[in-house]
């Protein structure tokens, strides 16, 4: 059986695509340090729980509990690979500006660890890394919009998304956006110079079952916890900022079709997410959730977050094209198996913020 390694294999996508390629008859190898619930101390209680459910159901599934930082011990593990999936790091504004320095180690050097296992393996080892809308900063805060009484619009030459082609220079970030690009960048270069395939993917918001949102990362499972167990939902800025949203199954084929065809599709840098057709703004998803789960939520709201984006949805069309790819899950669908899964976990979220 093919092997395949996932770094970050303990959170919400990395245990995704575990799931979804054990079913396919890989042998699975997580490697996780398990460090987002050691950096965020209150949420230690259910930072094993997709671990846990993964080894004890999918017995072609292994887990290497150690740092990608630790590239001696990194370096066995890769190199016998045939395709690696990088979902691993820091993942959140905030915390990156707390904590830069980690956020840098998390985010850079692990990447860099893991493209040079696979440089120095000499084995054709397929890469895909999940990098970030916030790799555009505020270069997206730069283009003419139109606010409207919910949400904010993109006009020409951007009405079907920001494209690949936005630039990444000349703007405000963040630490967690500078590590990401940083990486990025590295991810492309080795595709480049040394002949990787490598496939960046650079993600809007992707939600489901198993994400385990907060405040500020994962705000879509975060708000549908909040609205579960009644808790009130802080809206960050007027509400009107718009993402386009992608449920994490069609992530997980859309990595598949790449594993596939990255021999013909070679080294690329794709936007991905739900595209226009599943764009929504947070008081959008609001009215969505007093429909479907909690018509009484209670809406506070605070000051706008230093690097928030006022609108970001992606032009897909260029995936589309070199993937055969499409999104094939809808924001009422997706949102409908994200309130059955935490309505049955809810125990999970007693804790969030």
């Amino acid at each position: 059986m093919p092997k395949l390694v996932i770094a970050g294999g303990a959170g919400f996508i990395g245990s995704q695509c575990a799931e979804y390629f054990a079913k396919k008859k890989f042998n699975v190898i997580l490697i996780d340090n398990f460090s987002r619930g050691n950096l965020l101390h209150q949420y230690l209680p259910r930072s094993r729980f997709n671990t846990d459910f993964l080894l004890n159901t999918y017995p072609n599934i292994k887990l290497f509990e150690f740092d990608l930082r630790d590239y001696e011990k990194v370096y066995p593990v890769i190199s016998i690979a045939d395709g690696v999936i990088f979902a691993a790091g820091q993942t959140a504004v905030t915390t990156s500006l707390q904590f830069p320095r980690e956020d840098l180690e998390n985010n850079l050097l692990t990447t860099f660890n893991v493209l040079e296992c696979i440089r120095n393996s000499r084995n054709e080892i397929p890469f895909i890394y999940c990098s970030t809308n916030k790799v555009y900063g505020d270069n997206t805060n730069q283009v003419p919009i139109i606010e409207h009484d919910d949400a904010y619009s993109l006009t020409e030459p951007h009405i079907k998304g920001f494209s690949e082609d936005l630039s990444i220079d000349n703007c405000v970030h963040s630490p967690y956006g500078v590590s990401k690009s940083a990486a990025d960048l590295y991810v492309q270069d080795y595709g480049k110079i040394y002949g990787l395939k490598t496939g960046v993917f650079r993600m809007s918001c992707i939600y489901g079952p198993y994400q385990y949102g907060i405040a500020d990362q994962g705000w879509v499972t975060h708000f549908v916890a909040s609205a579960l167990s009644g808790k009130p939902i802080t809206i960050y800025g007027n509400g009107k900022q718009v993402r386009d949203l992608l449920h994490v199954s069609d992530l997980v084929e859309l990595f598949d079709a790449y594993l596939k065809k990255c021999k013909t599709v070679g080294s690329d840098v794709f936007n991905i997410g739900g595209g226009p057709k599943n764009a929504i703004s947070i008081l959008q998803l609001v009215k969505k959730l007093r429909e479907l789960c909690n018509p009484e939520i209670i809406v506070k709201y605070d000051n706008w977050r230093l690097g928030d984006q006022k609108i970001y949805v992606s032009d897909i069309r260029k995936v589309q094209t070199r993937l055969t790819w499409t999104p094939s899950i809808s924001i009422d669908q997706g949102l409908k198996t994200t309130i059955q899964w935490i309505s049955q976990n809810l125990n999970l979220f007693s804790k969030s913020s």
